[in-house]
């Protein structure tokens, strides 16, 4: 029998807030498994935890059993802010 690893999959939609101290809006949402649907949604406001989340994702694919939650918490990674969308 011949079983298909699962395909993980992350968008970033990004755009500016005018009026903000700090514009930049990144809504990023992932999966490990798209057949399950996006599993994680966040929204951040700096580059640097755009970069952050799309790292960790990519360990998450191959080198990781944790969840992508735990992985965007570790220590080496910094912490990412999640900002109420609405």
């Amino acid at each position: 029998m011949n079983e298909r690893s699962p395909v993980a999959l992350l968008t970033i939609r990004a755009w500016c807030e005018d009026g903000s101290d700090h514009p930049l809006r990144a809504e990023i949402r992932l999966t490990k498994d798209v057949s399950t649907g996006f599993q994680h949604q966040l929204t951040v406001a700096y580059p640097e935890q755009v970069v952050q989340a799309v790292w960790a994702f990519l360990e998450d694919v191959c080198w990781s059993s944790d969840s992508m939650t735990s992985v965007l918490s570790r220590e080496r990674h910094a912490p990412v802010t999640v900002l109420d969308p609405s």
